[in-house]
């Protein structure tokens, strides 16, 4: 996406979430890489329940697939 600041204000409004908006941009911005919830959070700057609460969502959505490993999620 080009111009990142105005990707994620559409998304926002489509979605109805800024946090689902900059954690999708983050996966379609690095598509085939897989992210630890904490890079997700440090990546987006959203807080740790923020980051979880969507990943639960967009899982349950079938939009990201969530892999456990070693305790860790993972999710691509």
């Amino acid at each position: 996406m080009k111009d990142k600041g105005n990707a994620e204000e559409v998304l926002t409004r489509l979605l109805g979430s800024t946090s689902r908006a900059r954690i999708l941009i983050l996966l379609f911005e690095n598509v085939g890489r897989s992210f630890y919830q904490r890079e997700i959070v440090l990546e987006t700057s959203l807080s740790l329940q923020a980051v979880q609460r969507e990943l639960n969502n967009l899982v349950e959505l079938g939009t990201v697939e969530r892999k456990e490993s070693h305790a860790r999620c993972i999710t691509n």
